[in-house]
């Protein structure tokens, strides 16, 4: 049947909920959805960014996954500490899912 890839990273998806700031202005935070079992790969070519006329390459990764319908673009990945915001979702049958991610430079 092939190969299903090799899954031992252990990530965290969270999602948006909005809350309230201790003004009471609304504001987003991220909550904790749930764990999956990934296998992550280094996509090419990463295009450059600019910060403060700094050029820099943001980290950016892609995740196998099992397939879950849970998941969408305004959510984040935690892998080994650090969050990525989720830039795309691409589902391979209905078995697994590819989830491509950048990392958070704000």
């Amino acid at each position: 049947m092939g190969e299903i890839g090799n899954m031992e990273r252990k990530i965290e998806i969270l999602e948006p909920t909005t809350t309230k700031s201790s003004m009471g202005a609304p504001q987003k935070t991220y909550t904790h959805l749930c764990y999956l079992w990934a296998e992550r790969k280094t996509p090419s070519p990463v295009p450059e960014q600019y910060v403060g006329n700094r050029p820099i390459v943001p980290s950016r990764y892609v995740w196998k996954v099992h397939y879950t319908s849970d998941l969408d673009e305004t959510m984040r990945i935690v892998d080994d500490g650090t969050e990525y915001n989720i830039l795309s979702l691409d589902p391979s049958g209905r078995m697994f899912i590819e989830i491509t991610g950048e990392k958070i430079t704000e």
